[in-house]
């Protein structure tokens, strides 16, 4: 303790009784009176035209791969959903995601699911590590 007490204290004293100067003021009258070379100015020119490049979002050709159409359209999971809640009105909603072979699909459902949500087809009850998902016959709560 002693040691480490004295480390501090030897620490606590850097920086002590030093004193700094306080910045000066500069005085302009908005004039700028320094000469470029013709070089500095081109390479100047170069050097913002590059930065500038790298700003600008990349050009739609760039996700026409990606994003070339809905693999898995949210209305057609949509009526997925009330068929397959028509034989089951209630299950988890991890095996909402049971059988989707991509991503696309697997957003799809979730978006799916919001929708259902928002228009009051479905509800949703917190059950230990998942959520039960309750579908809703014509405004009914199906006994929940």
């Amino acid at each position: 303790m002693q040691q480490g007490a004295e480390f501090l204290q030897s620490r606590s004293e850097t920086g002590r009784n030093i004193y700094i100067k306080q910045p000066e003021r500069v005085e302009s009258n908005g004039e700028y009176t320094r000469k470029h070379e013709v070089g500095e100015l081109i390479h100047a020119m170069a050097a913002i035209l590059e930065r500038t490049k790298r700003k600008l979002p990349p050009p739609v050709s760039s996700f026409k791969n990606i994003v070339a159409h809905e693999a898995f359209p949210v209305d057609i999971k949509i009526k997925e959903l009330r068929q397959r809640f028509f034989f089951q009105p209630v299950c988890r909603f991890s095996e909402m995601f049971e059988g989707c072979s991509s991503r696309s699909e697997l957003v799809a459902v979730f978006l799916a699911v919001l929708e259902l949500c928002r228009e009051e087809n479905i509800s949703t009850e917190a059950e230990k590590d998942d959520i039960l998902i309750i579908f809703h016959r014509n405004g009914e709560d199906n006994g929940k």
